[in-house]
């Protein structure tokens, strides 16, 4: 019985661990544009393309309610990208590459 519920509750995880995942991704480069958006999501681009990003243009979208990012996360994100952009700084941002919004998920500023 102890063999049997190892063997399932090992599936278990790994059915949970596969699905609904983000495949999060990160990139590094200089702001050019950040754009909002009416229905409250903004875009962000850069002055290099990301190869796994599959938007066209390219863009990253920061948006409440997609990949982890809650209303607050998203002003943060957003307070942290304003910051990057006028002092010039680099921006690392990881995001979803399973979709074609990009949707962000974290931003650091970068010396």
């Amino acid at each position: 019985m102890k063999n049997w519920m190892r063997v399932f509750g090992a599936g278990s995880m790994l059915a949970v661990q596969t699905t609904g995942w983000a495949a999060s991704v990160g990139f590094t480069a200089h702001l050019t544009s950040i754009t909002a958006i009416g229905d409250g999501r903004s875009v962000l681009q850069f002055d290099a393309l990301s190869s796994s990003c599959p938007a066209t243009p390219q863009g990253f979208y920061v948006a409440a309610g997609q990949n982890g990012v809650t209303a607050d996360g998203a002003k943060s994100i957003l307070s942290t990208a304003f910051l990057a952009f006028a002092l010039g700084k680099t921006l690392n941002i990881f995001f979803d590459s399973s979709t074609s919004y990009c949707y962000v998920s974290q931003a650091i500023v970068i010396e």
